[in-house]
């Protein structure tokens, strides 16, 4: 009998922290709301990503870096979903 009364103290206990547990409207770090552009409800966004993307490929690992590292530099060659490669920058190997 004192189990399940400690079993159901808590698990009362446990839901009343849960519904404790917050459901404000904070935004996360990397999103700055900006004003709204006009009616009809739309509102605009803005997701911020690091300051300075690192340029070289052996130092750039983090999602800036990899998106310029893409848009900036070509690969010689790509892979295949059948495991071979097809020409990129090379003309032949």
């Amino acid at each position: 009998m004192k189990r399940l009364l400690l079993l159901l103290l808590v698990v009362c206990l446990s839901i009343s922290l849960v519904a404790c547990g917050g459901g404000g409207t904070d935004t996360p770090a990397d999103v700055t709301p900006e004003p709204s552009t006009g009616g009809g409800g739309e509102s605009i966004f803005r997701v911020t990503q690091t300051i300075m993307p690192k340029w070289d490929p052996a130092v750039g690992s983090d999602y800036a870096s990899c998106v310029v590292l893409i848009n900036a530099y070509d690969s010689l060659v790509f892979p295949t979903p059948d495991g071979g490669v097809e020409p990129g920058v090379a003309e032949c190997w």
